[in-house]
């Protein structure tokens, strides 16, 4: 691979470490550890990536 080759978001995101699936996991995890420790209800909502 030249330096010139092109890379595609995808392949960009496994290599930084960043891609959509990953964020989103940690984002509703966060989500529910929060509201877990606070004794807050889980709505259906907080499983959405926002």
């Amino acid at each position: 691979m030249s330096q010139f080759d092109v890379i595609d978001e995808n392949m960009l995101a496994a290599i930084e470490g960043g891609d959509r699936n990953s964020y989103c996991n940690g984002l509703i995890a966060g989500r529910l550890l929060r509201k877990a420790l606070y004794h807050q209800p889980i709505l259906p909502s907080d499983f959405i990536c926002k």
